[in-house]
């Protein structure tokens, strides 16, 4: 029980680095230029639209951090895929719950 309380931390906490942190911004940026307002999107190679897509989307980091804290924590590989899936959801859930605290506090 301690494993997966640890790994869900842990799983959370380096899905918010990479998502949101401004440790990660210029290489998000790299990936995943930001767009403003009129602007023609910049048009990316597929690898790299790819490691954008993954490294600005909560579920699919969550998936991929999963993945990473999986092996740190549970060594069978017939789990990890199980973990990633666990690790997408709970960051998802994560942001959903943190984005309703703080609109509540906002107001």
């Amino acid at each position: 029980m301690t494993e997966l309380i640890i790994f869900i931390l842990a799983t959370i906490g380096m899905t918010k680095i990479v998502v949101d942190s401004s440790l990660f911004a210029s290489f998000r940026d790299y990936f995943a230029p930001p767009v403003k307002d009129g602007e023609e999107p910049i048009v990316l190679n597929p690898v790299r639209k790819w490691v954008g897509d993954m490294i600005t989307c909560h579920q699919c980091a969550g998936f991929w951090c999963g993945m990473f804290c999986g092996v740190f924590v549970y060594y069978h590989v017939g789990t990890l895929f199980l973990l990633a899936c666990i690790g997408s959801f709970v960051s998802l859930l994560a942001q959903v719950v943190l984005e309703y605290i703080f609109s509540k506090i906002e107001v």
